[in-house]
């Protein structure tokens, strides 16, 4: 990823548009690449272990009653592990709840919150590093204080992180009044009109605003309907 980080980077300052456009995508199919050619030699080095009662020789239809029948065998004896099935079904929950923010955080920084491409990618760059000590943190927790404690800490904060991001989401307006500016057409004069915009204060500090208020925004309409 900082490979790729780089070279984004790069094109951002050196080429137009269309190249760097061109230069995401490669770097996206590189990803690609990078994960088949490891999965390729992990499966063709990591040594599998011996499986008995193998099926490979057997008929689909068999195969197919022996996974259901050993379902119904899993099935059956889940009351010997009445916690463990609990946690099962917790497991389920929150780890769709993780893998969902995981997937969707990226383009709801850049859709939502209006994020750049450089800034995400430097964001998810820098959660990789947060990463392995915070891994080696709650494993330090679950040996003091329990895996479970450690799991509730580890939850709460996703919790916490979720809403404060969720905060900085923009509201639709649904409602005219709702903006700063509006305007609205004249047909005598066929030219738009000014009917409400943003109180500025009259203190020095604020005295271009006041001048740009005062001297250029009652002409944007006419400038506008020049334009168009």
């Amino acid at each position: 990823m900082l490979v790729h980080l780089i070279f984004i980077q790069g094109a951002s300052i050196y080429l137009d548009d269309s190249a760097v456009d061109l230069v995401t995508r490669l770097c996206i199919v590189s990803v690609g690449i990078w994960w088949f050619g490891w999965s390729i030699w992990t499966l063709k080095t990591v040594p599998e272990p011996e499986i008995e009662n193998n099926l490979q020789n057997e008929s689909f239809s068999k195969i197919i009653l022996s996974a259901f029948s050993r379902l119904r065998q899993t099935f059956s004896e889940i009351r010997k592990f009445k916690y463990l099935f609990t946690f099962l079904i917790a497991f389920y929950i929150f780890n769709d709840g993780v893998q969902t923010v995981l997937s969707v955080a990226g383009a709801y920084g850049a859709d939502v919150l209006g994020v750049q491409l450089i800034f995400n990618m430097i964001t998810i760059l820098i959660i990789q590093f947060v990463a392995a000590p915070g891994s080696i943190l709650f494993g330090w927790l679950a040996d003091k204080y329990g895996t479970k404690e450690a799991l509730v800490i580890a939850l709460t904060g996703w919790i916490i992180i979720i809403v404060f991001v969720l905060g900085f989401a923009p509201l639709k307006l649904t409602n005219d009044k709702d903006y700063d500016y509006q305007f609205a057409f004249d047909s005598n004069s066929n030219n738009y009109e000014l009917i409400s915009s943003i109180e500025f204060s009259s203190t020095e500090e604020n005295i271009d605003v006041i001048n740009w208020e005062e001297k250029f925004h009652k002409l944007q309409g006419q400038k506008y309907l020049k334009k168009n």
